[in-house]
């Protein structure tokens, strides 16, 4: 009996985490196409089910894929309040220097830019670019949206 009940847990915490990740997919596919509010409904989905499971890796991603949404949408100050969210979590849970951190940067870098702050958007650019050549191998390129190359 005591085998069982593990054996469910892990299968349904699999399930979800199995739901959310195909959440994510959708929603990175549908910001990839500049479908934009409905990019945030599926990273709106797959939040709760990230967090229930402590991923917070994952919940940085849907924080920042709702903020580049959002930038793109022009709705800059929810753009900005979820990169912060995305940072928060980053902070907190994981390790500094990140594939995750460096998007935020860029995106409240973006949030800057829109707003006309251009010395603060290039601090966050800079940010975000050290972050991935920290991290990113030489081969690879910085994520789509890197403003600062």
């Amino acid at each position: 009996m005591f085998f069982t009940s593990i054996t469910f847990a892990q299968s349904k915490t699999l399930q979800d985490t199995l739901l959310a990740s195909q959440y994510f997919k959708k929603a990175d596919s549908l910001l990839t196409d500049r479908k934009l509010d409905s990019a945030i409904v599926y990273f709106k989905k797959a939040l709760p089910i990230y967090k229930k499971e402590n991923a917070w890796e994952r919940m940085a991603g849907c924080y920042n894929g709702i903020s580049e949404s959002m930038w793109r949408n022009r709705k800059l100050e929810t753009s900005f309040k979820n990169a912060k969210k995305a940072l928060s979590i980053l902070e907190k849970y994981l390790i500094r220097k990140n594939q995750e951190e460096a998007y935020a940067y860029d995106n409240i870098g973006n949030y800057y830019e829109n707003i006309s702050d251009f010395d603060n958007a290039m601090k966050c650019y800079q940010k975000a670019l050290q972050i991935q050549q920290k991290i990113l191998p030489e081969n690879r390129k910085p994520f789509r949206n890197c403003k600062i190359l």
